[in-house]
């Protein structure tokens, strides 16, 4: 599913998913001696594996796959469309994955190494029998048999649209000849925006940078079809699908004998990440505003009417506080201007937050370094002046334009918790920045 969005904090997964790699990779070969052309559909049985969320950034929407069991010679063979190859290392993935070009393949092997890969990371796994008919098993294989193949194995990977869960979606809806997207229609009540909060709440940092880089596009409803690129989801849908087996004259269910394979408690939901920045951004910018006092003295050659109090704690503080919201500013627009030109994710084209997240902001670090080693007001002159003040009053702008958007609706992006708990912050903070920040130094050319 989502393996994450924004590369920067994948360098830990990513190591993993080196392991995984090559720990797969070498059993295709095996599992396809395992897939004999000589399939006979009544000693076989499928069933749809369903994986709870993990505690990691790639695993956070969970994971679908197919298991085949023969019941006449114990086969017992799990087919997982959730594997790549991350052994160029994490940059690469990082650099492949903001791009849009991802390729996922599949990979089958031995049901019991799976499952202890699960039970290492800690993750539930469920499962349901398929009810499907010979003619049914038998066109369901032979779509696996033929994505097994070299040329076939890989696809490009979209986590919504094309992933684990959807390509099995898909493979059963063409079993069905169309028909079970026939009886899953109509919208749901959430997005997909309502998707990414919900499951990556477990993550604080994670749920709000994605919060910020996708655009309006995650903002619209899904279909009940769409909503099927989650495991849960697709799980809960089949089972509510009446399948072509009947017993008794009664059809059965397209799943069923739940059974739950593996147990473990599920990740714990942190607080809401708006919530923390709110605080951690609000208090010390408003106990920075309340030390904001007029200079006693003004020096020969400077033009500083104002100051703090305890400057040398409260610049400190002013820096760290600057150099934080410089990186994240800086970072954040740099994204969505790079994915914007450069990369095929249409979650990240046209961004409204562009309005105020600037790539060039990373600049600000420098200045939040000079407040915090020195204690001191950064310097500028009268020619260096016009630069910072149109600078200041240009972010004015896209705030106030941002602002406008919001209050008439004309975006179409929902970036409500962005106005209500950051905005506040940020305000406060750019408030002191202006008023104390810099000090005006005047060359000795212009004091004669």
């Amino acid at each position: 599913m989502i393996r994450g969005f924004i590369f920067l904090t994948f360098r830990i997964s990513i190591k993993r998913f080196v392991v995984l790699s090559f720990f797969f990779l070498p059993l295709v070969s095996a599992a396809e001696d395992g897939m004999s052309s000589n399939f006979d559909p009544s000693i076989n049985e499928f069933y749809l594996i369903t994986v709870d969320v993990g505690s990691q950034v790639w695993d956070n929407f969970g994971h679908s796959a197919l298991r085949i069991i023969n019941e006449k010679t114990g086969s017992d063979l799990t087919y997982n469309w959730g594997v790549f190859d991350a052994s160029e290392g994490w940059a690469r993935f990082g650099l492949d994955f903001f791009l849009g070009e991802m390729n996922y393949q599949l990979v089958a092997q031995e049901t019991f190494r799976e499952l202890n890969l699960y039970k290492r990371q800690g993750r539930s796994v469920w499962q349901e029998r398929i009810n499907l008919n010979n003619n049914q098993k038998q066109r369901l294989y032979n779509m696996i048999e033929e994505n097994l193949k070299s040329e076939n194995r890989s696809y490009k990977y979209h986590y919504f649209f094309k992933n684990c869960t959807t390509v099995i979606r898909d493979y059963l809806d063409e079993v069905f000849d169309g028909g079970l997207q026939s009886k899953i229609f109509g919208n749901v009540d959430r997005t997909f925006r309502d998707e990414i909060r919900e499951h990556y709440a477990s993550q604080q940092l994670v749920s709000f940078s994605l919060d910020v880089l996708m655009n309006k596009n995650v903002d619209r409803q899904m279909t009940q079809w769409e909503s099927l690129f989650l495991p849960g989801e697709l799980r809960r849908a089949l089972s509510g699908v009446a399948s072509n087996v009947g017993v008794n004259g009664v059809r059965l269910p397209l799943l069923s004998q739940s059974e739950s394979l593996l147990s473990f408690s599920s990740p714990t939901k942190e607080s809401n990440p708006y919530q923390l920045i709110f605080w951690l951004l609000l208090l010390p910018s408003l106990g920075l505003g309340v030390c904001v006092r007029r200079n006693q003295q003004i020096y020969f050659g400077r033009d500083a009417q104002l100051g703090l109090r305890y400057e040398k704690v409260n610049f400190r503080v002013l820096g760290l506080i600057g150099a934080v919201v410089s990186i994240f500013s800086g970072v954040y627009g740099a994204v969505m201007l790079g994915g914007w030109f450069f990369s095929s994710h249409a979650d990240l084209y046209g961004n409204i937050n562009l309005l105020l997240f600037w790539p060039t902001d990373l600049v600000g670090f420098v200045i939040a370094m000079k407040w915090l080693f020195t204690s001191k007001a950064w310097s500028i002159n009268h020619n260096t002046a016009p630069f910072v003040m149109f600078y200041g009053l240009a972010h004015g702008f896209g705030l106030l334009v941002y602002l406008m958007i919001w209050i008439s609706s004309l975006g179409l992006q929902e970036t409500s918790p962005i106005i209500f708990y950051l905005l506040p912050g940020l305000f406060v903070f750019t408030a002191v920045v202006w008023l104390v920040g810099f000090v005006r130094v005047q060359t000795r050319s212009y004091l004669q």
